[in-house]
């Protein structure tokens, strides 16, 4: 839906359609600068800790809304980026604070206990897999239905699945276009992108997941280039899917001005820390050719915090 901002598509998705509809193609890809360019965290796991607590925490506790989805998530993340314990402090800080807002004592020992049994049964829906190799990954796609529909591997059978994420998605580039390399002939005369049978592959997975479990699928990785935000993988999408993707980066700290005293300089200087302090990203939407310059470059997108807690920034933000 064109109209719907990106912030609300990665923590509230659109509703299932009903089964007499066509079914969209709901793919999100979230690429950070080229490591060259912008080697500092850029957000992206963190993006995915709220998506995941508020995908996993139920509608509602001691009659306080929470915006929870009561889902499962599935995660596939081969650098063990993802962090259980880091995912459960952002699940306990977020319903805290959902309880104060409300005014609800979170001090008193009862109060305290329903908390820590909500968050503890709420991660047990957060199934992690962590492929070695790309033969592994894509062993762990085409088994996923099996796993996720039976009953005597985990406790979610009764839980729809919120979304199908991909961390790191282009951690094997280097290894696929090795193995391309070395089984390609000397007969061989046009030139290939040794990626994209392995694109292929991929997407077959992925888009035969989405169809049969009704839920998006999130994929993270770096820009292939320093001038754009686009994947290497995957090359492309078959013909048709709905693909929608953001540009994730570390809110910079703008370079004081040429000609600045050192009075000035020194006077800004609070201000700066502030911003390194808060630890400020943004999030907008890139075309299909990975352009974009960022939120408030007349770019739509949002800004979010990261501390003991992921939060969003509402309403219009400046640098």
């Amino acid at each position: 839906d064109e109209n719907t901002t990106n912030d609300q598509w990665i923590l509230d998705p659109p509703p299932f359609p009903k089964k007499t509809e066509k079914k969209p193609s709901q793919i999100l890809e979230l690429i950070s600068p080229h490591p060259t360019h912008h080697p500092s965290p850029a957000g992206k796991t963190s993006l995915l800790y709220l998506t995941t607590t508020l995908a996993i925490l139920p509608p509602s506790l001691s009659n306080v809304h929470l915006n929870g989805k009561n889902a499962a998530i599935v995660i596939i993340d081969p650098l063990s980026h993802f962090s259980s314990e880091r995912l459960a402090e952002v699940a306990l800080t977020y319903l805290v604070s959902k309880l104060q807002e409300s005014g609800r004592d979170v001090t008193s020992n009862a109060l305290r206990r329903e908390i820590l049994e909500c968050v503890k049964n709420a991660l047990v829906h957060v199934h992690i897999f962590r492929p070695v190799s790309w033969e592994s990954m894509l062993e762990t796609l085409g088994r996923m239905p099996e796993y996720l529909f039976d009953g005597t591997r985990h406790l979610s059978t009764q839980r729809h699945v919120h979304a199908l994420v991909l961390e790191d998605v282009d951690v094997f580039t280097s290894y696929i276009r090795a193995t391309s390399a070395s089984t390609t002939t000397t007969t061989t005369t046009t030139p290939t992108n040794p990626l994209t049978p392995a694109s292929a592959q991929l997407t077959t997975h992925l888009t035969t997941l989405l169809a049969l479990l009704s839920c998006p699928v999130i994929l993270t990785s770096h820009s292939a280039t320093p001038s754009s935000f686009r994947p290497a993988l995957p090359t492309s999408w078959p013909r048709g899917t709905q693909v929608t993707r953001l540009a994730v980066r570390r809110v910079e700290v703008i370079k004081f001005a040429p000609g600045l005293s050192v009075e000035e300089a020194e006077s800004e200087r609070a201000q700066r820390w502030e911003v390194v302090r808060r630890a400020r990203f943004e999030a907008w939407k890139v075309g299909s050719g990975g352009k974009g310059t960022g939120v408030g470059r007349g770019e739509e997108g949002f800004v979010f915090r990261v501390g003991r807690s992921v939060d969003v920034e509402r309403g219009k933000e400046s640098n």
